[in-house]
């Protein structure tokens, strides 16, 4: 089996819930022996074809996201600075997953 997949998030929150994602989904087929191809985020391609596109260089950019796996780990594999959007019904992480110094800054949006 072959999967062509745009959406490496292997879990979303949709109205404070968690679902599984398309990622967790490919996940599966890997196991299965099957074969992905993953188009996008983490990817530093996807960020290199944007800031070309737009003629931003990196030093002028950042990522912002509220997923360490996909968003932040994409910005850094780009080289870009990170900025980690908590409190805005995404993803959650602990304080330790936090604390892993992944991204650059935070941005608290709870009240």
């Amino acid at each position: 089996m072959i999967v062509y997949s745009t959406n490496p998030d292997k879990f979303v929150n949709i109205g404070g819930r968690i679902h599984k994602a398309a990622g967790y989904f490919c996940q599966k087929v890997r196991e299965a022996g099957g074969t992905v191809y993953e188009y996008g985020k983490p990817s530093a391609d996807i960020f290199n074809i944007a800031l070309a596109g737009i003629g931003v260089k990196k030093e002028n950019a950042c990522m912002l996201g509220d997923s360490l796996e996909t968003d932040i780990f994409g910005g850094n594999s780009a080289s870009l600075k990170t900025i980690l959007v908590a409190g805005c019904g995404g993803l959650q992480y602990s304080e330790d997953e936090l604390n892993e110094g992944l991204h650059d800054y935070i941005l608290n949006l709870q009240g």
